[in-house]
């Protein structure tokens, strides 16, 4: 039996590093499955692609869209330079994701948050798209999740 799950630990390590070395996708950033060390961006367009397979979920992930407990969730932060319409979606993710944006209050921790939005399944795919008004300079948190125990795989977030 530990034979069989060190051997899977192996194969699943060796394939996140091919991708890494391949070019094929990032190694999941430090902290990046916690919200409280979310990758910043305010740029946008903005997009990246993660390998989300080393992620983990946390007691205090928020629940989503109905989906359950989190399991691999990946976390992103954007403060928005200007106001308007945010749009993001995970469309070249190899797995069924869940989106969901989150609004965080000056001084409010992390664990703290308010939702925005949240969307399970885009248009005619197991991917999700979400859209949401952002104020300039508020900050917001982005979780991406599989859906249910699916497991996760090569995370692609795109924000526009």
């Amino acid at each position: 039996m530990i034979e069989r799950i060190s051997l899977k630990l192996i194969v699943t390590m060796l394939a996140a590093l091919s991708l890494v070395l391949l070019g094929g996708s990032s190694a999941l950033a430090a902290g990046s499955d916690e919200a409280a060390g979310a990758t910043k961006f305010r740029d946008l367009p903005f997009s990246d692609t993660t390998d989300a397979t080393a992620a983990t979920g946390n007691v205090n992930d928020p629940a989503a869209c109905n989906s359950g407990a989190a399991t691999n969730s990946v976390w992103y932060r954007i403060e928005p330079k200007a106001s308007g319409v945010v749009q993001l979606n995970t469309f070249g993710s190899n797995y069924d994701t869940v989106l969901s944006v989150w609004k965080s209050s000056p001084g409010q921790s992390a664990n703290a948050l308010t939702l925005v939005t949240c969307n399970d399944d885009g248009p005619f795919s197991l991917q999700s798209a979400v859209s949401f008004p952002a104020e300039r300079n508020a900050t917001y948190f982005i979780m991406v999740d599989p859906f249910g125990s699916t497991g996760a795989g090569t995370l692609v977030l795109n924000a526009s």
